[in-house]
């Protein structure tokens, strides 16, 4: 890649290229991508290549077998700690049946069966004195028919066949007094052709085997002798012929209905024969190829021509093949060709590549970058490098010619080792811009004209650095410099002029690195500069415009330093830059001070910001070269799809300037591996969905997975404290497998589509709990995206106590409780209405027993008060007598103590019979109406009275008795108000 002029200027000054003396013709390169042991595989000897139906590639080493996803290498070997392992680690052979196990063929192991669900092997071996198992542990090559029988080559001791259901065996060998027994016991490939037919490689030629009779016929290789006899690889092709790879003696072909054999050699005198007679594989891929894998590279069988095109290691070119011993040849399910080699690993080509028109060209010997194009009308091309010069190419890809056999007299152009562009005007002139030598116009007659830096712009350049050529519409040749500024070239006055600015206002114009020049539909002309922006020139009038980056505007140019400069089919201007992309004009150079840019950049899905060429095809489409690959974009819905080393791309860099469209439409970009040519109309793209299978299963960074390759899970479940889910995946499309894509979609989460972009492993963390479904989708290299993908129920268990169990349990217990309740307040009510009716019966009875009681109070209190009446009847008589008799007394003459004596009696006398008088009224008193009198009485009297009483007793007991009271109590009457009678 030429990423700066100043750079390659002095990179080319340094390492000045020789050109070749002879011309070859171009080859067409098939571009190969390698699976080797830095990449993991255990061992550099791919014996056998198959994809499994999960998409799994398989391939059989001599030390161990390896599953590969396009990113990651699984080996499989053997280990004497692991019962259920291999047996052998040197496996030649792989097949697959119809349960999606694995046979394997293995030296010394016998039959070795890897079940895929459980991931590991079960054996079948050679039993010494049991004719009923495998005559050998050393097998060959093993093939499944149609009804599943497995058939066995053994190494030295016949044919084998394996009844997978009951192990039985039934043993074929050589039989020498036998004509129809098989021919020999060294057995190499097996084959089963379209009529049901097995077809034996043994060590004297080849057999097919009759099922019916269970005899064997027998077919020599004309012209073998010894170990050359030995058929290691047999084929039966879409037209029906059989083909035989032989040990040293060529390739042969049986046409089955004439029975005749054709023998293919190897001559050393010609280059179109075999590359060598030792035929380890053949191949028929999906488009009829024949492939040849021989001990001296691959080769293409050309049916037509009858001759072999070869593809050899090269050392100097790293997508080559990776070793000449070519041991087997398989076809993936997107149509890739993997190739085992000896020593070299695998080796896969995508057939698809060839349609992008890949070439390095035999004639630039040094491998020169490819610089520039421009075509004849008569179909030549015109091919310019740095370092080999420039050469003409004809129509049909033949003989190159270098441009020094076209000049008059053979002159040399100045500076023609380092072609920069190339133009071929209307006058059938082909213009030659060079990196040291000005430019030259190469006439068709041969003659040059060249024009070279100096002071005079009627008739010099500004420089000699040529970085572009541009041909407007009147014919003038425009004429970029490095530095230097524009030169036109006008054809009617044959001179010269320098695009200036007379005003003195842009004195940088006259030193401008113009990169690229075209002309719009308005008749203005676009400059594109290395650095110093975007010019808008009015050819009568001169520089109208310039435009510049600015960060703080997003509809400013994206970079200053511009490569490329395209008017595509509507009038819109495109822009490659070199750091922003490309940039899409909007608005008209008719109003220059209204234009604005929209920019497509990596975002965008460009592989790289870096834009050298931009070309439009015939359907409207742009095709864009970078430093990651080319390009198409769909300007319609700015869908981008990349074209890398895999898909046919000569290189992942292109270069500055080396673009063109030729007249018939096919378009060319050139880069560091040689140029692309080729028809947009023509491409064969990749269409297919890519497969998805799961690759890593991890909980809390624990392997789900191993053993379980491939096979989907129905469900993963994770606990409570299972905070940390880890799922793997690959897309099946080994294209080139670092450009897939994927997306997911966690239904139950969010539905919406997550991109992933080149990531293809999902970490979920501390998910809720709940039901999901995982839904992952996969794109391909070529931009191809699966319609389905893996779809993964996933489920996370609640804690215990938050389990469904739990809820269930916690409602349980909440009904139980309200249960509970319901029964306790309905016991409680039940036993308050007992109690109720209990009360009821009891108030009831008390009631009864009330009212027998008020019966009986009442005559109780009937007979109380006739008794009161009648005691106080009684009581009454005397006391009248007392009082009476005391008042009688008292009339008497008598002393003053017995006088007091009489009256204290005559007192207590009417105050008992107050008191019997109040007991009698027992209405009052029941009724709770009896009123206490309230009266004023005399405490000194209350007192005399009182001792009055108890006077005889104290005298009776010698006690002595006083009443005093003091001073400030003596008055008449008290303030005191009671009732004497009752209070007494």
């Amino acid at each position: 890649m030429l990423r700066n002029v100043p750079s390659a200027l002095i990179v080319s000054l340094l390492t000045l290229g020789v050109m070749p003396g002879v011309a070859h013709a171009e080859s067409t390169p098939m571009v190969f991508t390698h699976l080797g042991v830095e990449d993991g595989l255990s061992q550099a000897s791919v014996l056998d290549v198959l994809q499994d139906s999960a998409g799994f590639v398989w391939l059989a080493t001599e030390s161990g077998l390896n599953r590969y996803d396009g990113y990651d290498v699984r080996v499989y070997a053997r280990d004497r700690r692991t019962p259920d392992g291999l047996a052998n680690d040197l496996i030649w052979a792989i097949e697959e049946d119809a349960s999606s196990n694995l046979w394997l063929a293995t030296e010394g192991g016998g039959v070795a069966v890897w079940d895929r669900g459980s991931d590991s092997f079960r054996k079948f071996r050679h039993e010494p004195g049991n004719p009923a198992s495998l005559s050998s542990d050393s097998i060959r090559n093993l093939l499944i028919d149609g009804n599943g029988i497995v058939w066995v080559a053994t190494s030295h001791d016949g044919l084998n066949r394996l009844d997978p259901n009951t192990g039985v065996v039934t043993r074929y060998r050589h039989d020498p007094l036998k004509s129809e027994s098989l021919a020999d016991d060294t057995l190499y490939a097996l084959l089963q052709d379209r009529s049901g037919a097995l077809w034996i490689g043994t060590g004297a030629g080849f057999d097919r085997y009759d099922p019916l009779r269970q005899t064997f016929e027998h077919f020599d290789l004309p012209g073998a002798a010894g170990e050359a006899r030995a058929a290691l690889s047999l084929l039966q092709d879409s037209r029906g012929d059989i083909w035989i790879g032989s040990f040293g003696a060529g390739l042969y072909r049986l046409d089955l209905v004439t029975r005749r054999m054709t023998r293919f050699q190897h001559d050393d005198r010609n280059p179109s024969s075999l590359s060598s007679d030792d035929v380890r594989a053949v191949y028929e891929d999906e488009q009829k190829r024949l492939w040849i894998g021989t001990a001296a590279g691959l080769n293409l069988f050309d049916r037509a021509g009858v001759r072999f095109e070869r593809y050899q290691h090269d050392r100097g070119n790293r997508h080559s093949l990776a070793d000449d011993a070519v041991m087997s040849i398989n076809q993936d399910s997107n149509g890739l060709l993997w190739v085992g080699t000896r020593s070299g690993g695998a080796s896969r080509w995508n057939p698809r590549s060839w349609s992008l028109g890949a070439k390095r060209p035999e004639w630039n010997a040094n491998g020169a970058p490819i610089t520039s194009f421009a075509d004849e009308a008569n179909g030549s091309l015109w091919i310019g490098t740095m370092g080999a010069g420039l050469w003409r190419v004809p129509t049909d890809g033949g003989v190159a010619t270098p441009v020094g056999r076209i000049t008059r007299n053979r002159a040399a152009i100045p500076g023609g080792e380092q072609v920069m562009a190339l133009r071929h005007d209307s006058a059938n002139t082909l213009w030659v811009g060079t990196l040291t030598g000005g430019v030259t116009r190469l006439a068709p007659n041969g003659t040059l004209l060249t024009f070279r830096a100096g002071a005079d712009p009627a008739r010099h350049l500004g420089a000699d650095g040529i970085m572009s050529l541009y041909e407007d519409h009147s014919g003038r040749m425009w004429i970029g410099t490095f530095e230097g500024g524009v030169s036109i070239y006008d054809p009617q006055t044959a001179t010269l002029t320098r695009l200036e600015d007379p005003s003195g206002a842009n004195p940088w114009l006259s030193s401008v690195r113009a990169a690229a020049i075209v002309e719009d539909l308005n008749g203005y002309v676009w400059i594109g500069t290395d650095g110093q922006g975007l010019l808008l020139v009015d050819p009568t009038s001169g520089l109208l415009r310039r435009y510049l980056e600015d960060a703080q505007s997003a509809d400013s140019l994206s970079s200053n330093a511009i490569y490329d400069l395209l008017v595509d089919a509507n009038g819109s201007l495109w822009i490659g830059t070199g750091g922003g992309g490309l940039d899409r004009l909007v608005g008209s150079s008719l109003k220059p001070a209204a234009v604005q840019f929209r920019n497509l950049g990596t975002r965008d899905g460009l592989p790289n910001a870096v834009v050298y060429g931009i070309e439009q095809d015939r359907s409207g489409n742009l095709w864009v070269s970078s430093n990651s690959g080319l390009s198409r974009l769909n300007p319609a819905n700015n869908e981008i799809k990349t074209f890398h080393t895999p898909h046919g791309a000569q290189g992942e860099e292109y270069n500055f300037g080396a673009h063109h469209q030729s007249r018939d439409g096919r378009l060319l970009f050139g880069g560091t591996d040689g140029y692309n040519d080729f028809d947009p109309r023509l491409l064969q793209l990749n269409e297919r969905q890519p497969g998805l299978i799961l690759t890593n299963l991890a909980i809390l960074n624990q392997d789900r997975l191993t053993g379980k390759s491939a096979h989907l899970p129905p469900m993963v479940e994770l606990g409570y404290r299972e905070n940390l889910l880890s799922i793997g995946f690959a897309a099946t499309d080994f294209t080139d497998p670092l450009k897939n894509s994927y997306m997911y979609q966690l239904v139950g989460f969010d539905d919406r589509w997550v991109s992933l972009g080149r990531r293809r492993q999902i970490d979920f963390t501390n998910l809720s709990p709940g039901s999901y479904t995982l839904n992952v989708r996969a794109a391909s290299s070529d931009s191809v995206w699966s319609d389905q993908g893996l779809s993964l129920p996933i489920v996370v268990r609640p804690a215990p106590w938050a389990s469904t169990g739990a809820y269930v349990a916690y409602c349980l217990a909440a009904m139980l409780l309200v249960a509970g309740f319901f029964l306790r307040h309905a016991r409680r009510q039940r036993l308050q209405q007992e109690y109720a009716r209990r009360l009821e019966r009891e108030v009831a009875d008390q009631t009864r027993e009330l009212g027998v009681r008020n019966e009986e109070l009442a005559e109780a209190s009937a007979a109380k008060s006739s008794f009161l009446a009648r005691m106080s009847h009684e009581i009454r008589t005397p006391m009248n007598g007392i009082i009476g008799m005391s008042e009688l007394l008292n009339m008497s003459d008598l002393s003053q103590q017995q006088r007091h004596y009489t009256q204290t009696i005559a007192r207590s006398g009417q105050s008992l019979l107050q008191i019997i008088n109040d007991i009698l009224d027992l209405s009052k008193i029941e009724a709770g109406r009896l009123e206490l009198e309230q009266i004023q009485f005399d405490l000194e009297d209350i007192a005399d009275d009182c001792m009055g009483l108890l006077a005889p007793l104290a005298s009776k007991r010698t006690w002595s008795w006083s009443r005093q009271s003091h001073p400030s109590c003596r008055r008449r009457y008290w303030v005191i108000r009671y009732d004497c009678v009752r209070s007494a």
